[in-house]
């Protein structure tokens, strides 16, 4: 695989294999090796690929990123509306493919089509709460990444729907002081009721809460 990643790298033999029609086995080693090669050509054969095919679980996001960084700037809207629609009933590829499309075209630099992805932030940011709310039977590092990041998405794209689902985890006992912390900020970013003015105050007097939490807290505020 690394010889044939490095083989890639070569502009006019990438152009070749753009161009050249492939069995779906062997596209999908292709793509599987294409999320490591920054090339135009290489964006372009995996927006191809995935027209009727998926990525592996571990690779998804990095096909996303490499197509939204990378792909021709005369197709990109119509490659971010594209990764939109291919939305399904999986969560987590959902979840998978926009952060893979955000975090690419975040490395394109600028506000790159920054109003087609909000629609489909909002979407993303309700549909991770509910399926990983604040009480939550796991707490492992994936799931809490994944509510870290739809914590951080509600916030940004200030979602009012989720105001609730934000606040369960300034409630919610076990919930870690990083997601309750994030959790305020993306509340305050929604709005500065007097509700959420008192969630602040109840973790800045609260006695189990730790000093780093009530620092950060006021730090927010």
């Amino acid at each position: 695989r690394l010889i044939l990643r490095n083989l890639l790298r070569e502009n006019q033999l990438m152009k070749q294999v753009v161009a050249k029609e492939w069995s779906v086995e062997d596209a999908g080693y292709i793509a599987g090796t294409l999320v490591d090669v920054p090339l135009p050509e290489a964006a372009i054969f995996l927006d191809k690929f995935l027209i009727n095919n998926s990525m592996p679980k571990d690779k998804t996001q990095l096909a996303y990123q490499q197509i939204a960084r990378f792909i021709p700037q005369s197709q990109l809207e119509t490659t971010v509306l594209k990764a939109k629609a291919s939305r399904s009933d999986d969560v987590e590829r959902n979840a998978q493919i926009f952060q893979g499309m955000k975090d690419g075209l975040a490395q394109r630099g600028g506000d790159a089509k920054a109003k087609l992805m909000e629609s489909w932030g909002s979407e993303i940011a309700e549909s991770l709460l509910k399926a990983y709310p604040a009480n939550y039977d796991s707490t492992t590092d994936e799931v809490i990444a994944r509510q870290n990041f739809a914590i951080q998405l509600a916030g940004d794209y200030q979602v009012k729907s989720t105001t609730a689902s934000l606040g369960a985890f300034l409630q919610e006992e076990k919930v870690n002081g990083d997601l309750k912390a994030n959790a305020l900020k993306s509340l305050l970013k929604i709005s500065t009721d007097k509700s959420t003015l008192n969630s602040a105050a109840q973790i800045l007097s609260s006695e189990p809460a730790s000093n780093d939490l009530k620092k950060r807290a006021a730090s927010i505020l």
